[in-house]
């Protein structure tokens, strides 16, 4: 069994090298994915050993890539939706709010795609 360094070592190189790839082919903006990409690496540093994110390099470099792109897609939505939403957003201009949501979408994605693939299979189940 290698080493759990070595796996995000190699997964995070995997993921990091698509971030090019997915920006150019989805026209999603760079900075976008890479406010989403240390967003997943800082939740990466926080999960248990057991999550299921790494059991397998392969595995961890598709959860890095899915929450980085879905960062990079989701996040140009936050700025409007604040914006609309919150009456004392509307001072914050929509790059940085763009950013932080990038980031945060990224880190939470880690956590929340497991979770959601359980209920999934769960009811899936449940025929």
């Amino acid at each position: 069994m290698s080493e759990p360094a070595s796996t995000t070592a190699s997964g995070v190189a995997l993921a990091a090298g698509t971030i090019t790839l997915t920006g150019s082919i989805f026209g999603l903006q760079y900075d976008a994915l890479l406010f989403g990409l240390a967003g997943s690496l800082m939740s990466l540093m926080h999960l248990p050993p057991d999550h299921p994110a790494l059991r397998t390099m392969a595995r961890t470099a598709a959860m890095l890539f899915l929450s980085t792109f879905f960062a990079g897609a989701l996040s140009p939505l936050a700025a409007p939706a604040l914006h609309g939403a919150i009456e004392w957003a509307d001072k914050i201009p929509a790059e940085p709010i763009r950013l932080a949501a990038a980031a945060l979408i990224g880190l939470g994605l880690l956590w929340i795609i497991p979770v959601a693939m359980r209920r999934v299979s769960t009811l899936g189940g449940q025929s």
